[in-house]
């Protein structure tokens, strides 16, 4: 990093202070997040499920697939806008209840469900499996 590029930097709360000022930057929700890491994943040729099959699993498996990964879509009802999906040679579709199960062998999962309990219930299998 350049020294041009090292003064430059200031961190959140320090921006008033940088320009000579004695006022604190105003917080963002993404300044709060801090037990969060925004990353990029190579997915190519990985395997993904989603459990849920309405508007949230379609735009994540949409860009799932366009991330290259291997697409597994669980739920018991599965919308169109997924089904329109289902041509791409990346996408299974598996019409039934999430089971723990459905995550062996995933190195990513989703739970988009419209259900808490069943939400909660995939966080859970996905941590206990390391995902």
């Amino acid at each position: 990093m350049s020294a041009a590029r090292h003064d430059a930097e200031v961190t959140v709360g320090q921006v008033g202070e940088a320009a000579g000022k004695s006022r604190e930057a105003p917080r963002t929700a993404a300044a709060n997040a801090c037990d969060v890491y925004p990353i990029a994943l190579d997915l190519r040729g990985r395997a993904v499920l989603i459990a849920g099959g309405g508007t949230v699993a379609a735009r994540k498996a949409r860009s799932l697939l366009d991330a290259g990964a291997v697409v597994t879509v669980v739920a018991p009802a599965i919308a169109p806008a997924v089904r329109e999906l289902a041509p791409a040679d990346r996408l299974t579709l598996v019409e039934r209840a999430f089971a723990d199960a459905d995550l062996d062998g995933m190195r990513l999962a989703f739970a988009a469900t419209d259900v808490p309990a069943v939400n909660a219930r995939v966080i859970a299998a996905a941590r206990e499996r390391g995902i």
